[in-house]
């Protein structure tokens, strides 16, 4: 089995030359010009629709990168264009129970609000926050498929709002996957938001692309 750290075993590395530089002109040319565009769309219904739509399709996208659900293309549709209704979803185009998918679905898209809070700057990143969000993510999960050391896997309660109490390596294709062991999780995610807090000149964009992949390698 071979094996690749995921994450660092010096831990999480912050940006380089204090992420100066790695901006890229073209997004910041379609950065100013939806600036200003958006200024002509505020407060009308168009955007308002849209909006709506994109985030009951970040919600559904959200459960099926976790395998949580399988959902019919076309029911995916029209959950997106009417709202999440149980009438919108007919016997046999999920796999999971319906009630349960719409009770995750509501639930992924409670979290997304509280995303959109940071990305609005009206919440700051904290650990009471993240911790918050994982809650509110999870409201309606019970348990979480997991794996043993001898790749056997089995059901475990999930834990809401918690650090992560067992390793999580996943293999695949005669490799290990490592990612942060339990003990230091607590350490480096202090560090990962110390880190983004002193960001304060990092393009949006630079950011977006730190600030995730430092979290799953934790």
């Amino acid at each position: 089995m071979r094996i690749e750290h995921i994450w660092p075993l010096s831990g999480i590395e912050d940006l380089p030359m204090g992420g100066k530089g790695l901006d890229v002109a073209s997004v910041r040319i379609i950065r100013d010009r939806w600036a200003d565009t958006l200024g002509t769309l505020l407060d009308s219904a168009a955007l308002s629709m849209f909006n709506e739509r994109l985030h009951r399709e970040w919600a559904i996208e959200t459960g099926r990168i976790e395998n949580l659900y399988d959902i019919e293309q076309g029911v995916t549709v029209s959950l997106i264009e009417y709202g999440f209704e149980a009438a919108l979803i007919p016997p046999g185009s999920v796999n999971r129970d319906p009630e349960y998918v719409l009770r995750l679905l509501n639930d992924q898209a409670s979290a997304l609000e509280g995303l959109f809070a940071f990305v609005k700057q009206d919440r700051s990143l904290s650990i009471s926050f993240i911790r918050e969000l994982h809650q509110v993510m999870t409201a309606s999960q019970e348990s979480v498929t997991v794996s043993d050391p001898q790749g056997k896997r089995f059901e475990t309660e999930l834990l809401k709002g918690q650090w992560k109490k067992h390793p999580n390596y996943p293999q695949r294709d005669g490799r290990e996957f490592r990612y942060c062991p339990p003990e230091h999780v607590a350490a480096e995610m202090g560090r990962l938001i110390e880190m983004h807090l002193s960001h304060v000149d990092v393009s949006p964009e630079v950011e977006a692309a730190w600030l995730p992949h430092r979290f799953a390698q934790i």
